[in-house]
This record gives C-alpha cells, sequence and structure tokens, in this order.
C-alpha cells in the first residue's frame, strides 16, 4: 500500500463513525460480561468494599525536631529539602509582591483582559469525537492487561504507570491527527503555534501563574483543613499512590515522565486546545473558559482539590485567548507540575528515610 496513503485512511478513519462503532461495541462486550465481577482495585489486586481508601500517607502532624535531625544526618537530602522550600518561598513572596503591585498600579484589568488573539476553530463534532475515543479506549484498557506478561501484570503499579502513559499517548497522537486533517498547514497552527519566536508568550504566562500561586496554595490549604476537621477523609488519586506506594524506581522515573511531560501535552491538547477552542465558538470568552476549567478540575481530583484546580484551568484558558498559542497554558502546566513534583519527590524520600 501506498505510504502516502496513510494519512487519509486515518483521517477517513477518525471522522468516519465505523470506528467509534467498533470500540463502543468492544467496550459493551467487555463490560456485559465482566458486570457480575466484584470490583477490583487495580493497585492492589484485592476486591474493594464500598468505602474510600486510606488516604492517610501525610500525618497530621509533623515531628519537627526528628526531621531537623534526620536532614542534618543525609545532606543530599537536606539540600534537596532547602532548594525545595526556597523555590515555594520565593514564589510566594514574589506573588504576593506582584499582586500588590498590580493591584497599586491600576493593572488588574489590564492584566488579566489583554486584548485576545485569534483562536484557531476547533467544532463541535471534533471535539466530541475526541472525547469518545478516549473514553472508549480508556474504557478497553483495563482488559488488556490479562494478554500482558506476566512480569507486568503482576505489578500494578507499573501496569497502572504505563497505561494512563499509552493513553495520554494516544490522547496526543489522536488530536494531532485531527490537526493534521484540519487543512492547516503546518499541522501546529491549528494550536496557534506561530512559525517564528513560538516562546515570546511563555514570559507573560508565567508571570501570570506567579502572581496566582500563593492564593492557589492558600485557598487549598484552607479547604484540605475544613475538610479534616469535618471529618472527611477523600479518596486517595493514582498519582499519590504511584509516587508513595510503589516500591520500583522505574515506577517513580515514569511517573515523573507522565507528571511533567505526557500528561500536560494530552491535556492542554484537549482541553485548551480542543474543548476549549470548540465552546469559545458557541459562546462568550467567560463561559468557555469556566466551562474548561471545570471539565479539567474534574478530570482532575476530588472535592479538595476542585476550585484551587479549576482556577488553574481558568488560568490557562485565559493564556490561550490572550496568546493565541497553545504553549502559553502549557509551559505553565508543566512548570506547575514540576513544582509539584518536586515537593512530592522530597516528602516521599523524607517518608523513606524517616
Amino acid at each position: 500500500m501506498d505510504t502516502r496513503s496513510v494519512p487519509s485512511l486515518v483521517q477517513r478513519l477518525l471522522r468516519g463513525r465505523a470506528l467509534y462503532g467498533m470500540f463502543s461495541l468492544a467496550v459493551f462486550v467487555l463490560y456485559s460480561r465482566a458486570i457480575t465481577i466484584r470490583w477490583v482495585d487495580p493497585f492492589t489486586g484485592h476486591e474493594v468494599p464500598q468505602r474510600a481508601l486510606d488516604a492517610e500517607w501525610w500525618p497530621k502532624a509533623l515531628d519537627w525536631g526528628a526531621m531537623e535531625r534526620l536532614l542534618t544526618q543525609q545532606p543530599r537530602l537536606m539540600l534537596a529539602f532547602s532548594v525545595v522550600s526556597l523555590l515555594l518561598l520565593g514564589l510566594a513572596v514574589f506573588g504576593i509582591a506582584l499582586t500588590f503591585w498590580t493591584l497599586w498600579s491600576g493593572q488588574v484589568r489590564a492584566f488579566w483582559s489583554a486584548a485576545s488573539r485569534r483562536i484557531p476553530a476547533w467544532s463541535w463534532g471534533e471535539l466530541w469525537r475526541t472525547a469518545l475515543l478516549a473514553v472508549l479506549v480508556a474504557g478497553v484498557l483495563p482488559f488488556t492487561r490479562a494478554a500482558l506478561p506476566p512480569g507486568l501484570a503482576a505489578d500494578p503499579h507499573l501496569w497502572a504507570t504505563l497505561s494512563m502513559l499509552w493513553l495520554d499517548g494516544f490522547v496526543i497522537l489522536m488530536i494531532v491527527s485531527f490537526a493534521a486533517g484540519k487543512g492547516t498547514s503546518p499541522w501546529w497552527r491549528a494550536f496557534g503555534l506561530p512559525a517564528r519566536r513560538p516562546w515570546a508568550s511563555v514570559g507573560t504566562s508565567v508571570r501570570a501563574y506567579v502572581m496566582l500561586f500563593p492564593w492557589v496554595v492558600l485557598l487549598l490549604t484552607l479547604i484540605t483543613e475544613a475538610f479534616r476537621r469535618l471529618g472527611w477523609r477523600p479518596p486517595i488519586e493514582p498519582i499519590q499512590e504511584l509516587l508513595f506506594r510503589s516500591q520500583r524506581p522505574s515506577v517513580l522515573w515514569l511517573t515523573i515522565l507522565l507528571a511533567c511531560v505526557v500528561g500536560p501535552i494530552a491535556e492542554e491538547l484537549f482541553f485548551r486546545g480542543v474543548l476549549y477552542a470548540a465552546v469559545r465558538r458557541k459562546a462568550s470568552r467567560a463561559a468557555a473558559t469556566l466551562v474548561s476549567g471545570a471539565a479539567f478540575a474534574l478530570l482532575h481530583t476530588n472535592a479538595v482539590g476542585f476550585v484551587p484546580i479549576l482556577i488553574l484551568g481558568c488560568l490557562f484558558a485565559n493564556l490561550y485567548e490572550r496568546t493565541g498559542s497553545i504553549l502559553a497554558p502549557l509551559s505553565v502546566h508543566v512548570l506547575h507540575n514540576t513544582i509539584l513534583m518536586s515537593v512530592a519527590l522530597v516528602f516521599r524520600q523524607l517518608l523513606l528515610a524517616a
């Protein structure tokens, strides 16, 4: 077969109905046969009763004296702890200072409501096809574990990481394939990427993120404390499970790759590149921002982190609207996840060394 016909075949599959019908039938058959099977936790392999998983990996109170002695005994851990602490302190100080300077200079409206750039058009059909195919593939993934080699299938943490990487990679390829079939040349223009100086919008994005960072952290702290006082324990999230309960170094490195690179690319291409752009064609800027931010938060977290992640999602949409380039929210998304991952890794080492 002529290799030049492969892209056109992919486009016909993505824009037709056969691919979606096939996956829908596969999901229906698989789940109809498994409906009598009790739910099994993908991380432990044990049957899960109807209760929340234990999320008490974060201690209610830290023994600062013991932590100080531990850091003194391990210079490398002390260095990592110091660097992360200074980074967080610097973000907090600069963020607060930038906030008050913006308020004092009267530039709040100009800062957040700068003239919009043209957002590349995506249709509702492309949005629903992308979302439906991603959901269907995610539904089939758990059943592929039985076909894997015993060594891979037996480790639930390794399997979970690889499956999430595979799903995010599939979403990236699918959206890029849609973009290549839109007639935009080159294909990355479908996400507002300019041919020259593609990183020109990154400085504006980082400034907006730094200004928002301390207030998002403060809000998350207040919500967490409120839920703790109410006695509600949220279920543990997959990323927490992989970071704090897995013993394989390979799982740790794959989790870092997932959280800091592959995940942000897939999420920004979908939530801002496709979802926001499709809603923006039919709704106002504020409505599209809220819809994409809410969908982003719903996919990510439980009730504790919903509002802070909603705010971040709205920030990412605002940056995309203001700059017209997907690199603006993507760069901030990667930065944010890298900071969180750095904090989590230092805390993980503290727990292991304790």
